[in-house]
């Protein structure tokens, strides 16, 4: 058996917090992330301390402005500027929202979209941003398939029962009675003189419709900005259900010295979809 009184305390190290760091999950809002991960300060190298209660620890810090860089296993690298005397000093925290990547654990059941950006000589860019507004349709009816119909291919639609205008660039989700045949249109120039005449839609249509077959404009519902990993790579996600079988995701991708890519991503709530090579011309 040990007995203290056997042992004499020769030295008691004090510590003095400088701050901590809160690490977030963008995608589930917890508070510990997955997989391994490391914060520290830029330039000097020096690493937090990871405590019980799941704060990363700086002590005895002398610089007052200072840049937290977090590097972690399934997320993007995130940055974050901080002078340290502007926190609350009864509670100096500074929280920082980390983006998954690629490698990301997501559940089964995620809706994702992936695909990997290169130049046009097949060059992964590191450096491209990719920025995502999720479409959802409006409740009320917008307009209704004309009486004649339209058919598989077609690059116009007759609209009948048009509720308000349609300018270019609106998206409309054809409610087809069939849930295999629902699908997504975008409005396109040039624009009817007489609302009666048919518009023009910027893709072919996948699917016919029959006369009466309800439109709905599609309106914005959240957004996500991301960016290209090492690897050129990127995973654009649905952080809550929108409780639509088929949405509209919009796209642009960007990178310093080339074009910026934009498309529409038609998704199917539970479903991964996968985009492939995406090719930036250059400026």
């Amino acid at each position: 058996m040990i007995k203290l009184q056997n042992f004499i305390e020769v030295e008691r190290i004090y510590k003095r917090v400088s701050f901590a760091v809160r690490l977030q999950d963008d995608y589930t809002a917890q508070v510990k992330p997955a997989g391994q991960v490391t914060v520290l300060i830029a330039g000097v190298g020096f690493k937090a301390t990871y405590s019980p209660s799941g704060y990363y620890v700086f002590t005895d810090l002398t610089a007052d402005d200072v840049t937290i860089t977090v590097e972690a296993e399934h997320y993007l690298r995130a940055e974050a500027l901080l002078n340290v005397s502007s926190l609350d000093q009864a509670f100096p925290v500074k929280n920082v929202t980390l983006i998954p990547g690629s490698s990301y654990p997501f559940p089964a059941g995620a809706t994702l979209i992936r695909g990997t950006v290169s130049d046009s000589n097949g060059k992964a860019l590191p450096e491209g941003e990719v920025a995502a507004v999720f479409m959802i349709p409006e409740s009320s009816v917008k307009a209704r398939i004309g009486h004649e119909g339209c058919a598989t291919g077609n690059l116009s639609i007759n609209l009948a029962n048009l509720s308000g205008m349609l300018t270019a660039g609106d998206a409309l989700v054809i409610q087809d009675p069939s849930p295999l045949y629902v699908e997504i249109c975008r409005i396109a120039n040039p624009l009817p003189t007489n609302p009666s005449h048919p518009y023009n839609i910027a893709e072919p249509l996948n699917y016919g419709h029959s006369s009466g077959t309800p439109l709905y404009l599609m309106k914005p519902d959240s957004n996500l900005n991301t960016k290209t990993a090492g690897t050129g790579e990127f995973v654009v996600y649905l952080k809550q259900p929108v409780k639509k079988r088929v949405f509209l995701v919009s796209l642009e991708i960007s990178c310093p010295g080339f074009q910026i890519n934009r498309r529409d991503v038609h998704v199917c709530e539970g479903s991964s979809t996968s985009l492939g090579v995406i090719s930036l011309n250059p400026v």
